[in-house]
């Protein structure tokens, strides 16, 4: 568990965008960990957490994308039922709002990687200290 960097772009809503910035990714050898897309009048707009995240910038930036930096955070969970509520309640009695999230993980899979944007990075890593 952790502050992470998270990337947001736009990129055009219609078939290939999304694969293109994929590709520039891989080729820069930039691992996507996570990421989220909204539909929004003919554009996406597209949230990447990765492993790099100043080289995924530079590289979206190649690609004349205007890319914007947030603070968010990453936390490993076990894959089983209970444990986004347990985050969502620890966050909650610390009167931190979670503005927005996304995770994923293969179902039988031990862990998901769960990315929060909240109102207090700060705040809520401290309330999550060794609790994730």
């Amino acid at each position: 568990m952790g502050k992470m960097t998270e990337l947001t772009v736009q990129i055009e809503n219609k078939p290939g965008t999304l694969a293109s910035l994929g590709e520039a990714l891989a080729k820069a050898k930039v691992n996507i960990l996570a990421f989220t897309t909204e539909e929004g009048q003919g554009q996406n707009r597209v949230r990447l957490a990765t492993d790099k995240s100043a080289k995924a910038k530079e590289v979206l930036a190649g690609l004349n994308l205007q890319v914007s930096e947030s603070e968010v955070v990453g936390v490993v969970l076990k894959n089983k039922a209970g444990t986004l509520a347990s985050v969502a309640r620890k966050l909650a009695s610390a009167d931190i709002n979670i503005n927005y999230s996304y995770s994923g993980a293969e179902e039988g899979s031990k862990r998901q990687l769960v990315v929060l944007g909240l109102s207090d990075v700060k705040g809520a890593i401290k309330a999550l200290k060794g609790k994730s």
